[in-house]
């Protein structure tokens, strides 16, 4: 079997699951709440337009730690360990290191999927429904933090680059908590353990983020670099050391992984 056969197998599997589907109520709900919040503001008299939905759904903490990132661990739980079917596969497959590189390209496109769902349904919604202008709001410019803007933005620096930077930052944070999952049930051969070890770091860098008078070292938690955008008053982690960080995560997680693979007896089955 050729590795993109075995990666496009992998993804089918995954996708045509009930569960995926899951994501659109969500999402629907979370624009949803936006653009109640919105119309309070142009009641008010606020100028918004549609990037301020987009900050709001992608850039509230409350969203995206008990919706957005808590549903993608789930469904991404049991990529690991293999059905019995799944196990076929390996053995055509015929290497070890490609089958764990599939499963890291099969969790990044799921990643990347998911991500593009979220910001095109936001997206088209907004545009909808909101003004479409290139710029920051006058309400974003004003108030940033009501649109979960911090005072410490470029003023220069576009919503488009400012929301790539925070999907980027998600997609990588996304594709981490995969790996750790992953690797957590190559090592119990149950994921249930994994998706438990998801959720634990999960909750644990979102209470890490919201407590304050934390020490220096704290700063290291994935809470402080799960998203560009914030309710703090000021990102005080630089954006290329949130990068590197889930980089660094990233390809140690991955290199475990390869190493538990080679040792692994993958022709044993699997509940």
């Amino acid at each position: 079997m050729r590795f993109l056969s075995f990666v496009s197998y992998q993804l089918r599997s995954q996708l045509l699951r009930w569960r995926w589907l899951l994501p659109i109520p969500l999402f629907f709900f979370l624009i949803y709440r936006a653009h109640n919040y919105l119309q309070h503001l142009l009641a008010n008299g606020s100028l918004v337009n549609w990037w301020d939905m987009l900050l709001i759904v992608t850039g509230n903490f409350q969203y995206l730690y008990f919706g957005t990132a808590l549903l993608f661990v789930y469904l991404v739980s049991d990529l690991l360990p293999e059905s019995n079917n799944g196990q076929l596969v390996v053995l055509r497959l015929r290497s070890r290191t490609k089958w764990w590189l599939g499963k890291l390209w099969t969790l990044a496109l799921l990643a990347a999927i998911y991500l593009l769902v979220l910001h095109l349904l936001v997206g088209g919604a907004a545009a909808l429904t909101l003004p479409v202008e290139p710029g920051f709001s006058p309400q974003a410019q004003q108030n940033p933090m009501s649109v979960n803007l911090d005072f410490s933005r470029n003023p220069s620096v576009s919503p488009a680059l400012y929301l790539l930077k925070n999907a980027g930052l998600m997609f990588m944070g996304f594709v981490t908590f995969g790996l750790l999952m992953m690797v957590v049930n190559q090592l119990t051969g149950k994921y249930y353990y994994g998706l438990l070890t998801g959720i634990i770091v999960l909750f644990g860098s979102m209470v890490g983020f919201m407590l304050s008078g934390l020490p220096a070292w704290a700063k290291w938690l994935p809470g402080w670099h799960l998203s560009y955008i914030n309710v703090m008053p000021v990102r005080t982690v630089p954006t290329n050391q949130s990068f590197a960080y889930w980089g660094i995560l990233i390809i140690v997680l991955y290199l475990i992984g390869a190493h538990i693979s080679r040792r692994q007896d993958l022709s044993a089955a699997q509940d």
